[in-house]
């Protein structure tokens, strides 16, 4: 999966030190570039650090859906390093119900498509017998002759819309079961401790 980003950070003039007092952690997530949030309030994108009371800490990491937590206990003036895997928390893929009803629509033109067969060949023939028979060409002959033409041509419509149908059905389903995740572009900004995150990205 690649990602294509452009983060703009804003930092405060007088960033303090780390305090004796504090401890310092230091997030990290696979994928990167997931929302990291700690005791339930936005800290910015990873990776990342931040330097923390010491005590118990709830980090969580989400991304396309995706979500995980965990909960740390740091003592003061630690320096602790903590991996989140997002890998195996994405959600399934949805059935591919949009491929499939494409897919089954296209059948059901085709299969319209070899009934129109049918009365086209009848007519097809009738017209054939009366040239062999010499019989006159009235008004039910030219009917029938106007009927015949009529289903072939819409046979052959519903053939043809019907493959073209089917073979996009299969497409969608493909991408749907095993095409790549996307993501809309999106524009995001995260304020944190130390000034701000300003991040636009796009994933394919």
């Amino acid at each position: 999966m690649r990602r294509l980003a452009f983060l703009l950070v804003f930092v405060s003039a007088a960033a303090p030190g780390v305090e004796a007092d504090r401890s310092l952690l230091i997030v990290a997530t696979s994928p990167p570039g997931a929302a990291i949030t700690i005791d339930g309030v936005l800290a910015g994108l990873s990776p990342r650090s931040e330097t923390l009371a010491p005590g118990v800490h709830t980090v969580t990491a989400e991304l396309q859906g995706a979500v995980v937590s965990q909960t740390i206990s740091l003592v003061a003036g630690e320096e602790r390093r903590l991996t989140l895997s997002l890998v195996h928390a994405f959600p399934p893929r949805p059935a591919p119900i949009a491929g499939l009803v494409t897919l089954g629509g296209g059948a059901l033109g085709f299969g319209l498509g070899l009934l129109l067969q049918l009365p086209a060949r009848a007519a097809g023939r009738e017209v054939s017998l009366l040239y062999e028979r010499g019989g006159g060409w009235d008004e039910s002959a030219r009917r029938l002759e106007a009927s015949g033409l009529s289903a072939q041509t819409w046979s052959w419509f519903f053939t043809g819309a019907g493959v073209a149908v089917m073979a996009a059905g299969l497409l969608v389903t493909g991408l749907q079961l095993f095409g790549p995740r996307t993501d809309l572009p999106a524009l995001v900004f995260v304020p944190t401790s130390g000034g701000g995150v300003l991040s636009w990205g796009a994933r394919w």
